[in-house]
């Protein structure tokens, strides 16, 4: 865990994001490879949605960021962390009009 100077949880981050980003050896994590432990530590990556990835690949692979937020995934928390198909997912293209 990360704790403040006061030994307390940071009230300003949430803490499995303070983790990950404490703690930058097992990132990034291979979405189509990883096992479910390693999916949990991802932010953005819960129990369920842990389990909807391993369900899904059993399968198809995914491809795109646009697949893992149609499993509800929040993918913005969880594109730091990790890897599709080898390759990091593209940043979220913002448009201009």
């Amino acid at each position: 865990m990360v704790y403040d100077v006061e030994g307390d949880l940071p009230v300003d981050i949430d803490p499995k994001l303070a983790w990950a980003q404490n703690h930058p050896e097992p990132f990034p994590v291979e979405i189509n490879r990883a096992s479910k432990e390693e999916l949990l530590k991802v932010p953005g990556i819960g129990p369920q949605f842990a389990q909807r990835i391993v369900q899904h690949r059993i399968k198809n692979s995914f491809y795109s960021r646009e697949e893992l937020k149609g499993l509800g995934i929040k993918v913005k928390r969880a594109v730091p962390f990790i890897l599709i198909s080898g390759k990091s997912p593209e940043p979220l293209q913002l448009e201009l009009w």
